[in-house]
Order: structure tokens, then sequence, then C-alpha cells
């Protein structure tokens, strides 16, 4: 076997016995190819949250403690939006699942959160919690809103809006007797 150790090197002879053979194959041949280049690909997914509406504020430090105590959830969602990527209404009622641009939560928690927070700022209390709840909280609720989504449209353009569709029913927790 001949082959050069290094480019413009004088070739050398490989006869040191059949047992080292197929190593030297193996070497002589990566050294004959020359370096490798391994280019990594860039992900292109994109992840989206929502956010609450500008007039709601980010946490909602500025609300009273006194309020009324609110349990949000939990959302129930369509099950064609149960999953990561996010999902389009094209023309013709036609459905685009996006492979590169995806929900950073789950969407029925990104719901809740969103509608907890715009809450907190209309209703003016610190005091909206997010399904589900537990303990203490579940026993001090004085109300509940269950939030069914039937339509969740937009786009993840910048600076888009989104539109949810949906009912939802507010109960006192509480009985008053």
């Amino acid at each position: 076997m001949r082959c050069s150790s290094a480019p413009g090197a004088p070739p050398k002879e490989a006869d040191d016995g059949p047992s080292r053979e197929p190593r030297r194959r193996a070497v002589a041949h990566c050294r004959c190819a020359g370096p490798v280049r391994l280019h990594g690909v860039a992900d292109a997914t994109k992840y989206y949250m929502l956010s609450p509406s500008p007039a709601a504020p980010a946490d909602s430090a500025h609300t009273a403690v006194s309020g009324p105590s609110v349990a949000v959830g939990p959302v129930v969602i369509p099950r064609y939006l149960e999953r990561a990527q996010i999902v389009t209404r094209g023309t013709n009622d036609e459905v685009e699942i996006s492979e590169y641009r995806r929900w950073a939560e789950p969407l029925e928690s990104g719901i809740a959160e969103v509608l907890a927070d715009n809450l907190a700022a209309q209703v003016g209390s610190q005091r909206v919690a997010v399904f589900p709840w537990r303990g203490a909280t579940a026993r001090a609720l004085d109300y509940r809103v269950v939030v069914v989504v039937l339509r969740f449209d937009g786009s993840p353009a910048a600076g888009s809006r989104s539109t949810c569709a949906g009912t939802s029913s507010t109960r006192p927790e509480r009985s008053s007797c």
C-alpha cells in the first residue's frame, strides 16, 4: 500500500504485517481524504407566547389585595389546537400547521394566564388564580370562570393580534346562606 502521510510528502511503504494493515489503511484513507468540514444546521424554529392586552399590567402588583378572589380555568380548546405547532386557518377553512412556528407553552395555559392578567386589571384584584388551584386557594374562591374556546385565529407575524371565540361561564364558588 502506498499513500502520502501528508500532502506533498514522499510515499511510505507499509509492510509491517497483516495485523496492522487494516488499521493503517483506515488511517491512510483519512489522511488522504483531507480535512472534513461539518456544517451545523441552524434551528429555524421560532417560539411564541400570548401576552395580555396593553391595558393590563404585566404583573398585578398595582391591584388591590382586598378585591374578589377569582379562579380562571380550566380552559378547554379544540383538539386541532392541542399541539406545540401553531395552527392557522387558511382560505376555505383549510387548516395550516406550521413546522417552524410553535407555542412556547401549552396553549390552554397561555390563554388562562392572559385571561387572568386581563381580569385582574379589569376587576382591580390581585386575588386571581389560574387552574389548577389547591388547598387554601380553592377554599377561598369567590368566583370561577370556566372557558371553552371554540375558535382561535390569528397570525404569528410580529405585532399581530389573535381572535379567540368561545364561551365562558362565571359562577360563585361559595354558596351564600
